[in-house]
């Protein structure tokens, strides 16, 4: 009996064990994301810096505009569009 209680008392600090490494894997890998994030958002910074978004955007076009300009070609699709 006491033999059995000492293998018990054995297989639950191993699982204790177990628990803590796990935890710590688990840890170190959102550790090492959040340093991936980190370095993707500087990147993005030192992109953004370089190369300042265009003021002179245009914006899209309106199906009713896009209709009355004859330099916008088909997507031959019309024929599925509803008639107005």
């Amino acid at each position: 009996m006491h033999t059995q209680q000492g293998w018990v008392w054995g297989m639950i600090a191993v699982q204790i064990a177990l628990l803590i490494i796990g935890g710590w894997v688990i840890y170190m890998f959102y550790a090492r994301l959040r340093d991936v994030a980190e370095e993707l958002m500087k990147l993005r910074v030192a992109y953004e810096f370089a190369n300042p978004p265009k003021s002179g955007g245009t914006r899209p076009l309106t199906p009713a505009e896009s209709a009355a300009n004859p330099f916008i070609p088909s997507t031959g699709n019309d024929r599925y569009k509803p008639k107005s």
